[in-house]
């Protein structure tokens, strides 16, 4: 997923918070490799946000419901 793609679907001001992890996990598993990602899941999967994104906002309640959404 390209990230123009991404920024669009996420500009969905219905979005919902499984639609937001779905788009997040296809635009890195885009940009990262494979390996590195597929794996990855629960407090890993926010702290690998975190870390790429320079947001510590994964690391609240927001990213909470990121995992708990799908």
């Amino acid at each position: 997923m390209s990230k123009p793609h991404a920024l669009a679907e996420l500009a969905n001001p219905d979005i919902t918070s499984a639609k937001v992890a779905e788009i997040l996990r296809r635009t890195a598993l885009v940009a990262y490799p494979r390996k590195q990602v597929a794996g990855i899941h629960g407090d890993d999967w926010l702290n690998f946000l975190s870390l790429t994104s320079d947001d510590s906002t994964f690391l609240s309640n927001i990213g909470q419901s990121l995992i708990e959404a799908p």
